[in-house]
């Protein structure tokens, strides 16, 4: 099957984790001391039981769901061939995924629990999915879930379609308030406030993007989303700062923000805006999700709809050539291009592989082995970036050794004629290196149009990732440790994906708020990947996210001051708090003991989750008691 655009992107922006190790979670046998200080575990003296989850299922009107793992059918004494085949089939399709209300997208969180692809014989256990989820359609199953959590010291997370990296969604002996089914949307023609007043779109917790994008479409107007449509756009996407193909003409999804809807810690639904409850707004527009409070709905500014171009491409080096050189050669031309689009709205995606819209590729020829070309191309490609990103220009890269499989530019209010002109120069380059490759522009009308242009065929849990921000200065003055980190980190053999747009404050229209600083310098935000593998040994797969965190090493260390994106990060990233949150981190953590002074919301890599860890049985236990 042809792998398309987004396939690559969501199988990427798939995973990352703590190293743990497989197989289930066994339930407690008796009352352990030790774990007094932990979260009450399924087992336990203390876990609820039936009749109180029944009152719990009373309470919220019959929307109590008690979890049945997807992989149930591959297993005896459920065991389903046919049921079973499609599953496996489907297990990286996000649409498996999102209307359960305890499957993960990503797969390294499920630590295999119940998963279709073991032996039919082993046990199917619930592990470390959710053991049971409010079905939540008003702000009160919300309060009434945080309540029964605090009253029987059970885990509590947030969830809508599960698409979260960290497996923040999920956990072992926890309670889940799935708010996939609060699907309001308004459009808000003329929205005012002291802060704003144009058109606006009022969202609900469980809106994903694509749904967002369809709505503003209708009414005219576009808004800043994920590229991914399965995305939440209220949830960690926005509270986490949210990458967009918009965001080098209008900011990251958090720059957006009017205002919340939110059900804090301690069980209040409260409007957070600039006028009312500040500091929880500013926290919830870029400092990070599923920690401050339940988000219920969002409001976000909504744009003129203008038009578009796309530029699909690739390269890769020729049969025989097996130096490289010309490639990475090609890939710095690339990068150094990038301020010329970014800084007029632009946004580029690229990835070594093949994919559409300005869509382009590059690859070696067969026989270079030396790759010399394959890095002269990347080069080049990299030297064009400051030439769209100062002019609002996005793009993605995605590439491996010897092969640009994917490249696709996105040129707000650029004609195809000034694109092509363009990209003349990287043209005539990967023909003088005799590198084959593919360029396509095509030109739509709106926005919406040329989103919909795109392949959804889509691919998750297919790979564990870890990434940073790189700033323009590195990218124009440390040109050569640059290339050079990129090499290694290729030739070491991982999967690249690179975004490549300038989200500065100006662009932004100067928001106040807790976006990771380093983002209003970025140039390219690399993900680096390494292949999850449903039958590999699991020893494998820790061994994998050993080396990501060693290419995120090589990153740090060419661009100490810069940061890396919360939501495909390096969940090993040594010093979360710094490279997540920047300097924003003590004024967040204040404002998670304001509204959460119990610490009923815990999230891998979330703002105050350095109190909690999940041991190996799967409790989430107090540090430091």
């Amino acid at each position: 099957m042809r792998t398309s655009f987004l396939s690559a992107l969501l199988g990427v922006f798939a995973l990352s984790d703590v190293a743990q190790t497989s197989g289930e979670y066994p339930e407690a046998t008796g009352t352990i001391p030790s774990h007094s200080n932990c979260r009450c575990f399924p087992g336990d003296p203390c876990w609820p039981s039936a009749q109180k989850w029944g009152e719990l299922n009373t309470t919220v009107s019959g929307k109590l769901i008690a979890t049945v793992p997807l992989g149930t059918p591959c297993h005896a004494p459920d065991y389903d061939a046919s049921r079973c085949q499609y599953i496996k089939e489907n297990w990286h399709s996000p649409e498996l995924h999102d209307e359960s209300s305890s499957s993960v997208m990503a797969s390294f969180y499920a630590n295999r629990s119940c998963d279709p692809f073991m032996p039919v014989d082993s046990p199917c256990q619930i592990g470390a999915y959710v053991r049971y989820a409010i079905n939540v359609t008003e702000p009160a199953d919300i309060i009434a879930g945080i309540k029964f959590a605090k009253k029987n010291n059970v885990r509590l997370v947030i969830r809508n379609t599960g698409h979260d990296f960290f497996g923040k969604s999920s956990g072992p002996g926890s309670l889940s308030l799935w708010t996939h089914h609060l699907k309001d949307i308004e459009y808000i023609p003329e929205y005012k406030s002291e802060a704003y007043h144009g058109p606006a779109l009022k969202v609900g917790a469980g809106v994903q993007g694509i749904e967002a994008f369809t709505a503003a479409d209708k009414n005219g107007v576009v808004v800043v989303g994920g590229v991914c449509p399965s995305v939440g756009i209220a949830g960690g996407y926005t509270q986490g700062g949210g990458h967009s193909i918009l965001m080098g003409k209008y900011g990251l999804g958090a720059d957006q923000t009017l205002e919340f809807e939110v059900v804090t810690g301690e069980g209040k639904h409260v409007n957070a805006s600039k006028t009312e409850n500040t500091d929880l707004y500013w926290a919830l527009s870029g400092g990070g999700g599923g920690t401050y409070g339940v988000v219920t709905s969002m409001t976000v500014k909504a744009h003129k709809d203008a038009p578009m171009t796309v530029t699909q491409y690739s390269f890769r080096t020729t049969t025989g050539d097996t130096s490289m050189d010309n490639f990475y050669d090609a890939l710095d031309f690339l990068h150094q291009m990038a301020p010329g689009y970014f800084d007029r709205g632009g946004y580029s995606a690229h990835k070594d592989a093949p994919m559409t819209v300005t869509q382009y590729s590059f690859r070696t020829t067969t026989g270079d082995t030396s790759m010399d070309n394959f890095y002269d191309a990347l080069d080049f490609l990299h030297q064009m970036a400051p030439g769209y990103f100062d002019r609002g220009g996005y793009s993605v890269h995605i590439y491996s050794k010897g092969s640009l499989s994917f490249g696709l530019f996105f040129g707000p209010e650029w004609t195809k004629e000034a694109t092509a002109a363009f990209f003349q120069p990287w043209v005539e380059r990967l023909e003088s290196l005799g590198l084959q490759y593919s360029l396509n522009i095509t030109e739509y009308p709106s926005y919406f149009a040329a989103y919909s242009s795109m392949n959804y065929i889509s691919t998750i849990g297919a790979s564990q990732s870890g990434g940073r921000i790189i700033p323009k200065d590195t990218l124009l003055n440390k040109r050569a440790q640059f290339n050079q980190v990129i090499k290694n980190i290729v030739e070491d053999g991982a999967f690249m994906i690179e975004v490549v747009a300038h989200p500065t404050l100006e662009v932004a229209g100067n928001p106040d708020n807790a976006v990771l600083p380093a983002w209003r310098d970025n140039a390219i935000t690399l993900v680096l990947a390494a292949p999850f593998n449903d039958t590999v040994e699991w020893s494998q797969m820790l061994e994998d996210q050993k080396t990501i965190t060693k290419w995120g090493g090589l990153l740090r260390e060419l661009a100490p001051e810069s940061g890396a994106y919360l939501n495909e990060a390096d969940a090993n990233e040594p010093n979360f708090q710094r490279e997540f949150y920047g300097e924003n981190y003590a004024r967040l953590l204040s404002i998670k003991n304001r509204y959460d002074p119990t610490g009923i919301f815990y999230a891998l890599t979330a703002v105050g989750s350095d109190a909690w860890a999940q041991s190996p049985d799967g409790r989430l236990c107090k540090t430091n008691p």
